[in-house]
């Protein structure tokens, strides 16, 4: 197959002895490091000359091209960046990249993700404003994608509106994972055992077999994870307050699965791939309730937390993958197809003394099947002008569950849920190289998306059929300053579809002026500069962005009623400054950093749902010119959007050398320092969920041998640095008996955590 050539072709490495090119090659596994819009190996002219090395995306433009050449904001993360920091789940990515932001409070299925300052509530029935795509393949249910990052060849990080070419419209970015493919060459292997405190057990396993040598490669992996909880459940007996009657271990890791990938080649035209996975995770979940109210930005000690929800969940997503190229007269034609099958249970037990509903039992059964399909027509031209036609179809079945019991209730409350999707596009690009340095890419992009579901109209939700429909564009203008420079101006507009807010079991927080919510339409304004510096010794790019989003779509969360319901706020603007910098300070020691400035706020929202009726704040909502006396909203117009840090900033430094009293082996040592400016965890925005900024530091250090083992010991949170991944509040306006109190309910990041890392490699 035909690939796009990158700037800056591999050097040569010298090969005599231990020499310093021999070193680079083992350098290179090590510190292929990714901060932000950079993701390094290195390389050698000589024996003496050491330079950051250009990677490939596909992205961006659905073809290869180097990283430097990407007129956009663009992280990427290979192979080696995830291995050398430890990196094996979503949560630990945001480590490596600015201006990302993770939040899961219970399992997978309720995972969500936040970049420059703009994400969607993990349960949101809206779609993700931060789209995840895996082989290419678009991720309604984001969370169970991130459950294992494992023999994975890089994951690219896009920031900003992808209103063009990869899968669904997204308004913030896109998290790209793309996995190994097989080698139809050689065979190879590897295995990796992992142990550490919280008596934590970890086995990854990967073998690459050459079916038909130079034709058909197989390449299967395979890992099981667990850790014991790092926090415990406290359940109280309601008729013995004082009484703990379950303490358990939660928030532990139970995890597993597997993959199989083919590659078949049977001439130098045609490529098929087909993957086939199976993975799943299951957890004692739990969010703590402290059952007085907390002053701003408190930080407490376990010791601090009462009772709590408990609960347990589990998730299994089932993933079928073909993909065909075929190189035609000067084109490639490109088929996507994919099936995907995910099921999910959630029950809980949530205590009185929690506030959060009384002794209720809840469980949610839920079953999602995707069917993806994707044709692309793209051109191969070595002349100034390129392009790109796609379509792309999705087919989205759900069907929800959901039991609501209570020893104090007459009857349980029961929903079934079952609502379809059928997202449809097409879309074009083109690419103009006017000159040996101007370049300007446009594209455009035509979306359509039904819902298939229920709308309330006053008394009943009724079966309705809504579609959403739009065009977006991207245009990018790039100057090629020299071989070393390049600046480019970007104007780009994302879209997000408007949808229905599902059954609330009777809450009542759905309402007829709040049963649909509009699409969500997004203009981002960028100028961005990428360059090597030095001889290729020090990497700066930078971005300075301006977005603005009309009909916002915000998802209220409601624990009373254990729901959620979106809304469409007025207007959203983020605006911010990215920059990342590589060093290679000398041949033993890499230094590299990133940085985020962002402010994202309510330009207007005067109108935001109240979770409680008469909460501090809160005015009855006026509908058809009477004031509720059930409805209540809140004026957050100027207020900094929730998981949303003002600074966010990555400090990592690797030391490597050889290790003289062990031939052909290294000695290395890392660090690397994350640090978030203070936040509110509630898009509701009450004082007692903003948490102070926090710093958290992990280091590594180990041998590596050129024979393929390799020994980490590793400490994560070294410092025991103590903030909240998860906060919610709900005041007591309750006058029934017996009362609840005001209700803070949180969970913990994890504590100092430590182990050892064997890797061998064959």
């Amino acid at each position: 197959m035909k690939s796009n050539p990158t700037k800056n072709a591999p050097h040569a490495l010298s090969q005599g002895g231990k020499s310093r090119g021999a070193q680079a090659v083992l350098t290179a596994t090590a510190l292929s490091l990714a901060i932000g819009g950079t993701v390094n190996t290195w390389a050698a002219e000589d024996s003496t000359q050491m330079v950051l090395e250009e990677i490939v995306v596909t992205a961006v433009s659905r073809q290869e091209e180097g990283l430097q050449s990407v007129p956009a904001s663009v992280a990427a993360i290979t192979a080696s960046d995830l291995e050398n920091r430890g990196i094996t789940d979503l949560k630990s990515i945001t480590s490596a990249v600015s201006g990302l932001s993770f939040e899961q409070p219970t399992g997978p299925i309720s995972a969500a993700v936040y970049m420059r300052g703009v994400g969607t509530f993990g349960t949101s029935p809206a779609s993700q404003s931060v789209g995840v795509l895996v082989d290419g393949i678009y991720q309604k249910a984001i969370g169970p994608t991130f459950s294992e990052l494992f023999d994975v060849q890089r994951v690219e990080v896009l920031r900003g509106p992808q209103g063009t070419l990869n899968g669904k419209n997204t308004t913030a970015g896109v998290i790209s994972i793309v996995y190994a493919d097989p080698d139809t060459e050689e065979y190879a292997g590897k295995v990796q055992v992992v142990a550490g405190n919280f008596n934590q057990k970890e086995t990854r396993g990967m073998l690459n077999v050459p079916l038909i040598e130079g034709m058909l490669g197989m390449r299967v992996s395979g890992y099981t994870a667990e850790r014991e909880g790092y926090t415990y459940n406290n359940i109280v007996d309601r008729t013995a307050p004082n009484a703990i009657i379950d303490r358990e271990d939660t928030r532990n890791v139970d995890r597993e699965g597997w993959r199989a990938k083919f590659l078949y080649t049977p001439t130098d035209w045609l490529e098929a791939k087909f993957t086939v996975e199976d993975q799943g995770s299951a957890s004692r979940v739990d969010a703590f309730n402290v059952t007085n109210s907390m002053a701003r930005g408190s930080q407490f000690g376990l010791g601090n937390y009462a009772q709590s929800d408990r609960g347990d969940i589990w998730d299994d997503v089932r993933r079928y993958i073909g993909n065909v190229k075929m190189d035609i007269a000067s084109h490639t034609l490109s088929l996507l197809v994919a099936q995907e099958e995910l099921e999910t249970f959630q029950g809980g037990d949530r205590d009185e003394a929690g506030g959060f509903g009384g002794d209720t039992v809840l469980t949610n059964l839920g079953t999602r099947e995707y069917d993806t399909y994707e044709l692309n027509w793209s051109s191969n031209f070595d002349g100034a002008v390129n392009y790109l036609l796609g379509y792309f179809l999705q087919q989205e079945d759900l069907q929800s569950v959901t039991r609501i019991g209570s020893t104090f209730a007459n009857a349980p409350i029961v929903s079934n849920t079952v609502q379809g999707t059928d997202a449809e596009a097409v879309y074009g690009s083109v690419t103009y190289d006017f000159t040996d340095q101007w370049s300007l890419r446009l594209g455009a992009r035509y979306s359509e998306d039904e819902y298939d579901g229920a709308l309330y109209n006053g008394t009943a939700f009724v079966p309705t059929v809504e579609t959403f429909d739009e065009t977006t564009w991207s245009a990018k203008l790039s100057y090629q300053m020299d071989a070393d420079t390049m600046l480019y101006a970007a104007y780009d507009k994302g879209y997000k579809a408007g949808g229905l807010n599902r059954n609330d079991r009777g809450a009542g927080v759905v309402r007829v002026d709040n049963a649909a919510w509009d699409s969500e339409i997004t203009y981002n304004h960028e100028l961005g500069i990428k360059s090597d510096l030095y001889d290729d010794r020090i990497r700066l790019n930078a971005a300075l962005f301006y977005q603005t989003y009309e009909d916002f779509q915000v998802t209220s969360d409601f624990p009373a009623f254990s729901t959620v319901v979106v809304e469409n706020a007025a207007e959203v603007t983020a605006q911010g400054i990215e920059a990342e910098v590589t060093a290679l300070v000398t041949d033993m020691l890499t230094i590299n950093s990133s940085a985020t400035w962002v402010q994202s706020e309510f330009d207007e929202y005067e109108d935001a749902a109240c979770q409680v009726y008469n909460a501090a704040g809160c005015t009855p909502l006026v509908i058809n010119g009477v004031p509720s006396t059930r409805y209540a909203v809140k004026d957050l117009s100027g207020e900094q959007l929730d998981h949303a840090p003002e600074f966010s900033i990555n400090l990592g430094a690797e030391l490597r050398d050889a290790f003289t009293m062990v031939e052909n082996t290294d000695w290395f040592a890392r660090m690397d320092l994350s640090y978030r400016s203070s936040q509110n965890l509630s898009i509701w925005q009450p004082d007692q969920t903003e948490i102070d900024g926090y710093t958290v530091v992990n280091a590594r250090i180990g041998l590596d041998s050129g024979d393929g083992w390799k020994v980490t010991l590793w400490g994560n949170n070294i410092t025991d640095e103590e903030y909240l991944i998860y906060a919610a509040y709900r005041p007591n306006t309750s006058t029934t008996v017996p009362a609840t109190p005001n209700v803070f309910q949180a969970i913990p990041a994890m504590e100092a955590s430590w182990g050892a890392t064997l890797d061998y490699a064959f």
